[in-house]
């Protein structure tokens, strides 16, 4: 009986040392690791230990800051991110990390809204709305889908789709007028066409393709048809944020192309900061250096810039202001047919649309972003 008793309590003293050394090992490596400031695989940037303050402690934001700096650099985090994927699908799950595992190989975020980001979501809209109705010019507005609104063939059947459709009835009730590709991407993707690309939040070149189309409605040009259009394929290792965040580490990659026409190569696209310093300048649209990194879509106009300038020297084309985010970089290729173009990213942009439009010969105005960045960043400053 007491070498039972003494097995029992090696083995329990063993058991708490264990734990005791893995929660000593990865607390202290938090802090002993070089803190990583963004992370490749989730392309986007890490949260770092926050700045103290009496304040941010009193109203509860330090604490929140250091929650997400736990979660964001705790050792072998993309390891046990993986290892949760596998976990959940065991469990006979249809989700990881608030990623829908589809059919097709379809990795699709889920996109359910937190109270604060409808809060921002409808106060960027009230400012889209009145900028819309008090301007001095037209304001045409272009709003891209959603995986989970496009690709609902490939969503599991026991899916509700209403929570996150719930931004759409939100955006109707205001008085805006804009148009949107839910139903043509989404009648494509139903017919088996590879308009959204399946382990990333962007649609392909051919969804951008047909966003054009649609935006033609809007600005009256005629869009080129598919056969003006040949079809390089520049990667068939493409691995996007759907993937990154979804800890299912076994999808197969996705397939990107550029719809090459004649004398593309003849355009010049020049990147500019803020305040219009000039930062560098290439021929066509694409930087394909992005090609040989993990965010290849960044290829496209050489990722997002503050202010990028796209034309050629052929004819005098019209002049169409762009204020977009990252999902207008593969449609711009399409627009620099009819238009030299100026691109504002609102995220980087730090003055207003009404200043840039009042300083320079403008002709027509498209606003093209994503119905999900409009819940994330505070556009107001801009649109005004």
């Amino acid at each position: 009986m007491k070498v039972e008793k003494k097995s029992t309590y090696v083995s329990n003293v063993i058991f708490l040392a264990l734990c005791a050394i893995i929660i000593f090992g990865f607390g202290s490596a938090i802090f002993i690791l070089p803190q990583q400031q963004v992370s490749e695989e989730e392309n986007r940037s890490l949260a770092t230990f926050p700045n103290f303050s009496l304040e941010e402690l009193a109203d509860g934001s330090f604490t929140s800051d250091i929650a997400d700096f736990y979660a964001d650099q705790f050792p072998l985090r993309n390891n046990f991110v993986a290892f949760k994927a596998i976990c959940e699908l065991s469990l006979l799950k249809q989700e990881n990390n608030d990623v829908i595992i589809g059919s097709n190989g379809y990795l699709i975020p889920r996109l359910e809204y937190s109270e604060s980001a409808l809060a921002k979501f409808n106060t960027n809209l009230d400012a889209l709305s009145e900028l819309q109705q008090s301007a001095p010019f037209d304001l045409n507005i272009y709003i891209a889908p959603r995986s989970v609104d496009v690709n609902t063939s490939h969503l599991p059947v026991t899916f509700d789709p209403s929570r996150s459709a719930a931004v759409w009835d939100i955006l109707d009730s205001k008085n805006i007028n804009y148009t949107d590709g839910r139903q043509t991407l989404r009648d494509l993707s139903s017919d088996g066409q590879y308009v959204w690309y399946k382990t990333d939040h962007h649609w392909t070149t051919l969804g951008a393709y047909h966003a054009y189309r649609d935006i033609s409605a809007l600005l009256s040009y005629t869009p080129s048809s598919p056969a003006t259009f040949s079809k390089e394929t520049v990667s068939e290792s493409f691995l996007g944020t759907a993937y990154s965040s979804s800890g299912i580490r076994w999808a197969s990659p996705d397939t990107m192309e550029y719809f090459r026409f004649d004398g593309d190569d003849s355009f010049k696209t020049e990147i500019y900061s803020s305040s219009m310093k000039p930062l560098s300048s290439f021929d066509g649209f694409y930087d394909r250096s992005y090609l040989d990194t993990k965010d290849k879509y960044a290829s496209f106009l050489s990722s997002n810039n503050a202010v990028t300038k796209v034309c050629d020297n052929s004819s005098d084309k019209p002049c169409l202001l762009i204020v977009k985010d990252s999902f207008a970089n593969s449609v711009v290729p399409f627009l620099a047919q009819h238009y030299d173009l100026i691109i504002l990213d609102m995220r980087e942009y730090q003055s207003t649309i009404s200043d840039f439009v009042s300083k320079n010969d403008i002709d027509d105005i498209l606003i093209l972003c994503g119905i999900d960045t409009l819940t994330s960043f505070d556009f107001r400053l801009i649109l005004q």
